[in-house]
């Protein structure tokens, strides 16, 4: 990437590359807003912050304890992707970026698309073990019932299991 080309070129499978080299973008865009008045000048950090965490939370999340402390160590690398393309949104709207850097804008929108979609399969197969059970589970649920031949028990016909909590039960303040 030059300085005036934006583009990224040869986008590698590796989602960690991917986010330092877009990590990388983001610190030359923050080095191009110091150069467009006070207003990018005051936004620029932000965006440099949020921009840049991506990549280094994506990698504590890669070396997370569980499976469980990977997924939310990765939600928070979605949630810093959310704020930089917002960030980006508003410095497009603004007429600070212009057309030219809208490839940022897009590098952005594809990796909250992919991680999104990293996050939705840990959780779907956490909670179902495979995608094929939790396909099958809705095909049952949705056209299995309603023609009669639904073989899934869901447990709601059962007696519920009395559980005794732990906290002493809720008072009324009169």
């Amino acid at each position: 990437m030059e300085t005036s080309d934006w583009t990224f070129k040869d986008k590698p499978y590796d989602l960690r590359e991917r986010l330092f080299i877009f990590a990388c973008a983001i610190t030359r865009l923050v080095q191009y807003l110091h150069t467009c008045g006070p207003v990018a000048i005051k936004l620029s950090p932000q965006l440099l912050e949020s921009g840049t965490s991506a990549a280094a939370n994506y990698e504590e999340a890669d070396d997370g304890s569980s499976r469980r402390d990977r997924v939310a160590k990765t939600k928070i690398v979605l949630r810093e992707l959310k704020e930089t393309r917002l960030r980006l949104r508003i410095l497009r709207q603004a007429g600070i970026l212009t057309p030219a850097h809208d490839p940022i804008l897009e590098e952005n929108a594809e990796l909250v698309k992919i991680v999104a979609k990293i996050i939705r399969n840990s959780v779907i197969e956490r909670a179902f073990g495979s995608w094929e059970l939790f396909w099958r589970l809705v095909w049952e649920l949705a056209v299995g019932s309603a023609l009669g031949f639904g073989s899934w028990s869901l447990g709601f016909d059962e007696k519920p299991t009395q559980r005794r909590s732990m906290r002493p039960p809720l008072r009324a303040i009169d």
